[in-house]
C-alpha cells in the first residue's frame, strides 16, 4: 500500500516547539494548503464549506511508541488514544476554517503542522454527533483529577459541565477552579451542551492579543471598564455595556482598570475544557 501526498502545507512553523500544545492551547495560525496542480479539479466547489479535514504526514517523526505521555496528563495512555506524533503510520488529521481559495491554493487558519507537512487528503468538516453524546474518554478523568488545566489534585474541583445528561440547574461559580490563560486574565468556566460562559478577572492595563476563533462570542463587562477592539472598531465597555462578536472577526482588547467580565461562547470552547 502506498500513499502519494496530493500537497504540502505552507505553514509559520518551522519546529515542532513553535507549536502550541497543552492544556487550554488555542490554533489560530493562517497558512496555505498547496494542492499539486494535477490534483487542482478536485478542489472545485470547496468553497462552499467553512471548515476542512485535513489528512497530512507526521513526516519528521521518531520510530512510533505505544505508549504515549500527553501533556494534558501526567499518566501514560494508548497511542491510539492520544493525538502523538510517533505512530506506527504517522498520519496527523487537522481541522482548519477555510479562508478563501487561490486557485490551488487554499487560504486556512487554525494550523498545528510543520512547513512542508505533506498533505493527504483535505475533505469538508461534517459532524452530526450531538454533543450530548460525545465523550472524552480519559481527558474527562484527568480533569478529575486536576491535570489538564494547569491545577494539582488538590487545587479544587474540575470544571463543571451543565448538559450532557448532568442534572443539575444551579452553580456557585465562585466553587469553579480558576486559571491564568494568559498573563492577567483568569477564569472560570462552565460548559454546557452548546456553550461555554467564561467568568474573567482581568488587571488593569492587561492586553489580549488580536485573534479570532470559530465560536461566536458575547461579550459582557460586569465592572471596571474595558477597551474593546472588533473588526478594527474601537469602544470602551462599562457595566451593562455588551459587545456580540461574530464568528472568524478579528478582535483585541486591554482592560483600562481592573475588570469582571462574562464572555458567552458558541460552540462550546472545547480549548477551555
Amino acid at each position: 500500500m502506498e500513499f502519494r501526498p496530493i500537497g504540502v502545507v505552507r505553514s509559520p512553523y518551522s519546529d515542532k516547539a513553535q507549536i502550541p500544545k497543552g492544556p487550554g492551547a488555542e490554533h489560530e495560525a493562517e497558512g496555505v494548503l498547496e494542492v499539486l496542480p494535477e490534483f487542482e479539479p478536485g478542489l472545485v466547489d470547496i468553497e462552499g464549506f467553512s471548515h476542512l479535514y485535513v489528512l497530512w504526514v507526521f513526516h519528521r517523526a521518531e520510530p512510533f511508541e505505544l505508549l504515549s505521555s500527553p501533556p494534558t496528563d501526567d499518566r501514560p495512555h494508548g497511542v491510539f488514544a492520544t493525538r502523538a506524533p510517533r505512530r506506527p503510520n504517522p498520519i496527523g488529521l487537522t481541522v482548519v476554517r477555510l479562508l478563501r481559495r487561490d486557485g490551488p491554493r487554499l487560504h486556512v487558519r487554525g494550523l498545528d503542522m510543520l512547513d512542508g507537512t505533506p498533505i493527504l487528503d483535505i475533505k469538508p468538516y461534517l459532524s452530526s454527533v450531538p454533543a450530548g453524546e460525545i465523550r472524552r474518554g480519559w481527558l474527562a478523568d484527568a480533569e478529575a483529577r486536576g491535570h489538564t488545566q494547569g491545577r494539582s489534585p488538590q487545587s479544587g474541583p474540575p470544571p463543571t459541565t451543565a448538559g450532557s445528561g448532568a442534572k443539575m440547574a444551579f452553580i456557585d461559580v465562585s466553587t469553579l477552579p480558576q486559571r491564568e490563560v494568559i498573563p492577567g486574565y483568569r477564569a472560570r468556566f462552565l460548559h454546557g451542551q452548546g456553550m461555554t460562559a467564561a467568568y474573567w478577572e482581568v488587571d488593569a492595563g492587561a492586553a489580549m492579543p488580536e485573534h479570532a476563533h470559530v465560536h461566536e462570542q458575547i461579550a459582557n463587562v460586569l465592572s471596571g471598564e474595558f477597551e474593546l477592539t472588533v473588526a478594527g472598531e474601537r469602544r470602551r465597555l462599562t457595566p451593562g455595556t455588551a459587545a456580540l462578536i461574530p464568528s472568524d472577526v478579528r478582535h483585541s482588547g486591554r482592560a483600562i482598570t481592573a475588570c469582571r467580565l462574562l464572555d458567552v461562547f458558541n460552540p462550546v470552547r472545547e480549548d477551555y475544557r
